[in-house]
């Protein structure tokens, strides 16, 4: 036999609302029996799952800057391996190495990782809005 989980033994939250204490709350803080699939909308709504636009952003910015920052160490200290001309043409402007052109990487790294921020958590926040945790 399959272990259970907490999960398992925990009533569903339409089990929970259906029973009689809860009725009895409902009646005494003058809710209604109607007001049962508001209540749980809202108790769901506060259970959602959200991912954040912002923290994903920043994360994903910040982790392709140090991404960047690295390969272009890596460039100078092993100069046999030459990965620029690999992620160059991903970079537009680019051209091996100048400061200014070292900042304009390091700068279209950062936004790459918000393009992809973009790209993925307005989609999965909305899945999530639809399908339920």
């Amino acid at each position: 036999m399959a272990a259970r989980t907490i999960a398992d033994r925990e009533p569903t939250l339409r089990e929970l609302l259906a029973s009689a204490e809860v009725h009895a709350v409902m009646r005494s803080d003058g809710l209604r029996g109607e007001d049962t699939e508001r209540l749980i909308r809202a108790v769901r709504e506060a259970r959602r799952p959200r991912v954040s636009l912002l923290a994903v952003g920043a994360s994903a910015s910040v982790g392709f800057a140090l991404l960047y920052l690295a390969c272009v160490l890596a460039d100078l200290w092993f100069p046999d391996l030459v990965m620029y001309r690999v992620w160059a043409p991903l970079l537009p402007g680019f051209e091996w190495l100048s400061w200014s052109n070292f900042f304009l990487g390091l700068v279209e790294a950062a936004a790459y990782g918000w393009l992809i921020a973009l790209a993925f958590v307005p989609p999965y926040n909305f899945v999530s809005e639809r399908l339920g945790p």
